[in-house]
């Protein structure tokens, strides 16, 4: 019986343990367990794909010839609340790395702390706002003391899967672009050692445009280049890592999208010849994006440079080889083509699983429906709005409301509006403003005592560049009309991803008039089978 149990025990330890590698950076090359490898990357973030999915996509990477896994991590939705942390569901990194890990696939780990990616606030939280003093992506001592408890909690989360601990993560990077925003080495220095501190046992890396790399690189840390093709990778990483190894970390085989103008496309010809010459010359390479996913939730961020305030739209296709819905495009078989063909001697890919199937319903009718207010939590009474940071709230909308005593008609001003809000007077729509059109007022007739509302909602943090300082949200100044000052705020936060179920339909009080038009509605449909379910929205509008 205790050789039995002896036996059993055995087998169990058996079962946890996970076969080391040796992972090194050696004359040139990327060397695993002794052997030379060339790293053939995609870019795949888990908060953008369903849970669900994560093994569809991971194998669909696989069979176009991945040998390896690029995400970020998001700080923001592991750290909603400051020392509140949350890994699970879409925010389970660590089962995204074991999936990866069980199906032969390798990770490369970019834990930020800034991520940028098309993300609201580049990954951080809304809450550094808080802090009015704090410069984030700084040696700022409060801003640091926020990445050492993200990073440290982290690093308990998912570090023992670097390869130095027995796992598959290969390379770990060192902040994102830096380059890009500054040149503190100092700031720097230090995320690479609390990212060290909390276990994160393997090379890293940076990544930095070839332009930008004298900013962004440090000493003893493999620099990687974004966005070169060809003879100039080598000619931009040479500069500071003569030899080698060569990585492009970003490689862009198309581009995201921006709200409210056309879908990126890129036609897939070029990128696959590019992808081609890399491989034939021993240059890693991770596709960005491989699989892009969507922006659940209200995480899509947005950019200032260039043309004035551009948000991304909930869609993050990218035009990449995996579409949003998983579909494995021209693209997909392009590079797949490519990758066989430098295959090593012998070895062939995985047959491309099938599509998912599709599931179709007849068209629903919306019969059961609640005012907004129905959702209506927590109010806070202040002389002026509310930012959203200093209503506690992340992503969503917010909701405002004052009673304007002496009316009038004349111009209703909300200074630094972020970003979109509609204006209602006792109930009725009269118009909305729009910051990426620098809309910040309009003319309004008010009568005496009327109840004047202002549902404002964040149409996505920016993301990228030195306006990733100025991120707050909501009414972020004050609101004026005919010149004069409106004070005796209620701020109503409405973080919509939070709710759970459709709220109870309420009476409405006495002499109150709900916001026209803005409501929850509810209609049932039946599935005759199985199958991944698109609802076409494209009559609705904003909303």
């Amino acid at each position: 019986m205790k050789k039995l149990l002896s036996l059993l025990l055995l087998l169990a330890l058996g079962c946890g343990t996970v076969s080391a590698h040796d992972f090194k950076i050696e004359k040139g090359q990327f060397v695993l367990d002794g052997k030379p490898i060339t790293l053939v990357c995609g870019e795949m973030h888990y908060p953008r794909i369903p849970q669900e999915y994560w093994r569809d996509r991971l194998l669909r990477a696989k069979a176009m010839g991945l040998n390896c896994i690029s995400t970020y991590v998001f700080w923001n939705i592991h750290e909603r609340q400051p020392g509140k942390f949350d890994f699970t569901g879409e925010a389970d990194l660590a089962k995204f790395i074991r999936t990866a890990q069980e199906l032969g696939l390798y990770v490369v780990l970019r834990p930020g702390p800034y991520v940028c990616a098309e993300w609201d606030f580049g990954g951080f939280p809304y809450w550094l706002q808080n802090n009015k003093h704090m410069k984030w992506r700084s040696d700022d001592p409060d801003f640091l003391a926020a990445c050492q408890r993200y990073i440290t909690r982290l690093g308990k989360e998912v570090s023992k899967y670097c390869v130095g601990n027995g796992g598959n993560v290969l390379l770990v990077q060192v902040e994102n672009e830096y380059g890009s925003y500054s040149n503190d080495r100092v700031y720097m220095g230090k995320i690479r050692d609390m990212l060290e501190k909390a276990g994160f046992n393997a090379p890293f890396i940076t990544c930095d445009g070839a332009g930008q790399m004298p900013n962004g690189y440090m000493k003893g840390v493999l620099p990687t280049v974004n966005g070169s093709v060809g003879e100039e990778v080598k000619r931009a990483i040479d500069r500071f890592y003569p030899g080698g190894p060569y990585f492009v970390a970003e490689f862009y085989p198309a581009w995201f999208d921006v709200w409210g103008q056309g879908h990126s496309r890129r036609d897939y010809r070029s990128p696959a010849q590019q992808i081609d010459w890399m491989l034939g010359h021993g240059v890693s390479v991770n596709m960005y994006m491989f699989h892009g996913g969507t922006n659940f939730a209200y995480t899509n961020g947005a950019n200032t440079i260039g043309s004035g305030y551009e948000p991304q739209p909930t869609s993050y296709d990218y035009d990449a080889p995996l579409s949003e819905s998983g579909v494995a495009t021209p693209k997909y078989y392009a590079f797949r083509e490519v990758i066989q063909k430098h295959l090593p001697a012998g070895e062939t890919l995985p047959d491309v699983p099938a599509a998912n199937p599709v599931a179709t319903f007849a068209q629903v009718q919306l019969l059961d429906s609640v005012p907004l207010r129905a959702a209506f939590g927590r109010s806070m009474q202040s002389e002026r709005p509310l930012t959203m940071e200093e209503a506690g709230q992340d992503f969503g909308y917010i909701h405002y409301q004052t009673t304007v005593e002496k009316g009038g008609k004349g111009r209703l001003v909300l200074r630094k509006l972020r970003d979109y809000a509609i204006v209602f007077v006792n109930g009725k729509r009269v118009g909305s403003l729009d910051r990426r059109f620098s809309q910040t007022g309009m003319m309004v007739d008010i009568p005496d005592g009327a109840k004047l509302e202002i549902l404002v909602e964040n149409v996505g943090r920016i993301n990228y560049g030195p306006d990733l300082l100025d991120n707050h949200k909501g009414i972020t100044e004050s609101v004026s009309f005919c010149g004069k000052e409106l004070k005796g705020w209620t701020t109503t936060p409405l973080p919509l991803y939070q709710l759970t179920k459709m709220p109870r339909c309420q009476a409405p009080e006495k002499g109150n008039h709900d916001m026209e038009g803005v409501a929850f509605h509810r209609g049932t449909f039946k599935l005759d089978k199985r199958g991944d379910v698109f609802l076409d929205m494209s009559g609705w509008g904003k909303g």
